[in-house]
C-alpha cells in the first residue's frame, strides 16, 4: 500500500515517469528486466482521479492515463506537433499546449499494390496521410518528412515521381525509400492479388481497427509474389 492514511478518500493524481496498460500484466520487449507498468488493477484499486505519464514521446490522450509527448522531439521519429499539458486543479480540466517549433517531423509508411489502379490507391494512403498530420494553415513550410513505401511495382521510377508530385510543397528531409519496393510484372500473379485484394477490402474497417492491415497486405504480397 503505498498511499499514506491521510488521502482517504480525496481526490489524488499520479504524476510519473513510466507505461499504463489495460491488461493485469503485459511483456514489454523494450523493457527487458523488471517490468512494473502501471495496470488496470492498479487503478481499480487505489482510483487516483488524474494520471499524468511521461514514458511515452508521443502525445497520447486518454480516458484513464494521458501522455503529453516530449516538448522538444529528441530525433526524426519524434513526428507531428509538440505539446505540454496544464492542468487546472480547481476546474480539473486539462488543456494540451503547443509548442512553437521551428520543425515539424512526420513520417509515412506506404504500400504500392500490383494493380491496374496501383497509383491512384497509392495517391488515396498519401492524401489518408496528409488528413491524419493535420497540419494547421501557415505549418506546411515547417514539415519535414520520411516516406516509406513497400510492396510491389513494375516501375519504380514512376513510383518515385508520383509521391514527390502527391507531397507537393512538402520538404523531404531524405530521398523516398524505396529499399522494400520489390520488381512485379506477371499478369496471373497481379490477377490473384487482385482477388484477394477485393476479399480484404470487405474486412478493411476490422484490421484498421485492429492496426493489422499494413502488415497483413505485405504478408499476403510476399506468398503471392515470392517476396
Amino acid at each position: 500500500q503505498f498511499l499514506s492514511p491521510e488521502i482517504g478518500n480525496k481526490n489524488w493524481m499520479v504524476v510519473g515517469h513510466g507505461d499504463y496498460i489495460e491488461g493485469v500484466r503485459e511483456i514489454n520487449l523494450y523493457e527487458p528486466g523488471i517490468y512494473m507498468p502501471l495496470t488496470r488493477k492498479d487503478v481499480e484499486a487505489f482510483k487516483p482521479d488524474r494520471i499524468f505519464l511521461g514514458h511515452i514521446h508521443q502525445p497520447i490522450p486518454g480516458e484513464k492515463a494521458i501522455y503529453a509527448g516530449s516538448p522538444c522531439g529528441l530525433d526524426i521519429n519524434e513526428t507531428g506537433y509538440r505539446y505540454f499539458i496544464v492542468f487546472d486543479t480547481d476546474s480539473n480540466q486539462i488543456e494540451m499546449q503547443k509548442v512553437t517549433t521551428d520543425f515539424l517531423y512526420f513520417r509515412a509508411s506506404l504500400i504500392v499494390f500490383p494493380t491496374a489502379n496501383s497509383l491512384e490507391l497509392l495517391g488515396n494512403q498519401i492524401q489518408d496521410c496528409i488528413r491524419e498530420w493535420d497540419i494547421q494553415p501557415g505549418d506546411k513550410k515547417k514539415a519535414r518528412i520520411r516516406i516509406k513505401v513497400s510492396g510491389y511495382s513494375s516501375d519504380r521510377k514512376a513510383l518515385e515521381k508520383f509521391i514527390q508530385k502527391e507531397f507537393k510543397g512538402f520538404k523531404f528531409e531524405k530521398e523516398v525509400d524505396l529499399g522494400d519496393v520489390q520488381f512485379a510484372n506477371d499478369p496471373d500473379r497481379d490477377f490473384i492479388f487482385e482477388k484477394c485484394f477485393a476479399e480484404l477490402d470487405n474486412l478493411k474497417d476490422e484490421l484498421e481497427i485492429e492496426g493489422l492491415q499494413h502488415e497483413i497486405y505485405i504478408s499476403i504480397l510476399n506468398l503471392i509474389y515470392g517476396g
